[in-house]
């Protein structure tokens, strides 16, 4: 295990919970779609064309407003050029590697999946 690499992937999990995002979204983003704060205390994440945003024709885009959170995807996102996305990993290696932990700690049976982000950040946002 890469420790650079686990800390790009757990950003990438908390991104997911936080902003209530699939996989796709989460893996299609790229850095130029990402607009900071002066500060950097909040971020908008341009979706483009989401799964829901397909039904309904239009582009989607999501407020992250976590200071800790936007501040850790702003240094994150720091030295990668406009174009790279800013994680590396495709839908079925988050996939992988979100398996890989539930593997080690006998999780499996609880069913977590990658949609289980979303899931759980709209039970905490509605709780």
């Amino acid at each position: 295990i890469q420790v650079q690499s686990d800390l790009g992937f757990g950003l990438s999990l908390l991104l997911g919970f936080r902003g209530l995002l699939r996989v796709g979204e989460i893996c299609g983003l790229q850095k130029c779609k990402v607009i900071f704060s002066a500060d950097p205390a909040t971020a908008v994440l341009e979706l483009g064309l989401t799964k829901g945003g397909q039904r309904r024709g239009v582009e989607e885009r999501i407020t992250l407003d976590d200071p800790f959170l936007v501040r850790l995807f702003f240094l994150h996102l720091e030295e990668k050029l406009p174009g790279d996305f800013a994680f590396k990993a495709s839908s079925n290696q988050f996939r992988a590697k979100l398996a890989a932990p539930l593997r080690l700690f006998n999780l499996g049976g609880l069913n977590y999946k990658t949609h289980s982000l979303r899931r759980g950040g709209a039970t905490h946002l509605f709780r």
